[in-house]
């Protein structure tokens, strides 16, 4: 599992993932890593993906960090689904919802 405080001082440059809507992608000696933007303000802004269905939430990018493009292609998987077990619809889906798209 990845460590977010190295990963935090780390000098990374982040893009969209061209693979999934709202998801970004840095690449690191070790291999890419990636970022999913979240429904804000009810869920921290940021979520850094550690591997085995485990997350670290924040809100804002260390000064170590810069963003590219954030433009995703037509072909990327979208964020969410447009239903749930939560009751939410269309963006708005409670951390956790088995019908979220992560």
């Amino acid at each position: 599992m990845l460590d977010p405080k190295v990963l935090m001082g780390m000098t990374l440059r982040w893009e969209a993932d061209p693979a999934r809507r709202l998801w970004l992608k840095a690449t690191t000696d070790a291999g890419e890593v990636f970022i999913r933007i979240n429904n804000f303000p009810d869920e921290p802004l940021h979520s850094l993906e550690l591997g085995a269905g485990v997350y670290y939430h924040f809100d804002d990018f260390p000064p170590t960090w810069s963003e590219g493009p954030m433009l995703w292609p037509d072909t990327a998987a979208p964020r969410w689904t447009s239903e749930c077990d939560c009751g939410g619809e269309g963006d708005r889906h409670e951390i956790g919802c088995s019908e979220r798209r992560l």
